[in-house]
């Protein structure tokens, strides 16, 4: 199954999790415990900084931490930053009075579950991730 998610907001999803749920960690750690090529990681992390996410500090024993309070941080939030939004069935510009009746119910079907959607990672925090991951 093809994933809704690009792999940059993935991993930057996963990396959230992970400072989340441990605390203060090394690039190098980050990366091998989210199995991510470095060059892309440092991308996603600058990113995650400049959005205000996470913090570093630099240094031998330099490393990064969350800088924003989990609970608050709501993966929709995460998600629009990475990815923008994003459409279940892309319809291009078409209006939906000008489509088929066919096209028209492939086209409320997809609405709807962009509102769930919507709705779920609306009210999923990255600690919401963190609490997931243990209960496993």
């Amino acid at each position: 199954m093809k994933s809704i998610l690009t792999n940059r907001c993935k991993y930057g999803l996963m990396m959230l999790e992970l400072l989340a749920r441990r605390g203060f960690m090394s690039s190098t750690k980050i990366f091998k415990y989210v199995d991510i090529p470095e060059r892309f990681g440092c991308i996603i992390l600058a990113d995650m900084k400049k959005a205000g996410w996470v913090t570093a500090q630099r240094g031998r024993e330099g490393g990064y931490r969350m800088r924003i309070d989990p609970e608050l941080l709501l993966v929709s939030e995460v998600i629009d930053f990475f990815d923008g939004a994003r459409e279940v069935i892309d319809f291009g510009h078409k209006k939906p009075q000008s489509m088929k009746d066919e096209e028209y119910a492939l086209y409320l079907l997809s609405k709807k579950v962009e509102q769930v959607w919507d709705a779920v990672l609306a009210s999923t925090t990255v600690q919401d991730l963190v609490r997931s991951s243990e209960e496993r």
